[in-house]
């Protein structure tokens, strides 16, 4: 049974407009309002594997360089 998992991926500078638009095609999220804060809802086994999926998507790929794992 999978579960869903809020993920809040907390970047370290305001992602530009472009960044935000690029992501959204693949990724439905949430940004707060200077930008620094996405949230989304994943599905998955475990909190841990909810995280992989966002990181494997295209959202992933392009917060991935700035974003611990």
């Amino acid at each position: 049974m999978t579960h869903q998992y809020a993920v809040e991926i907390v970047l370290t500078r305001p992602a530009a407009v472009r960044e935000l638009h690029q992501t959204r095609h693949r990724v439905t999220y949430a940004a707060n309002a200077d930008r620094s804060r996405l949230m989304t809802v994943q599905r998955g086994k475990s909190p841990g594997r909810a995280l992989e999926e966002v990181l494997a998507c295209a959202a992933g790929r392009l917060l991935q360089v700035r974003l611990p794992r």
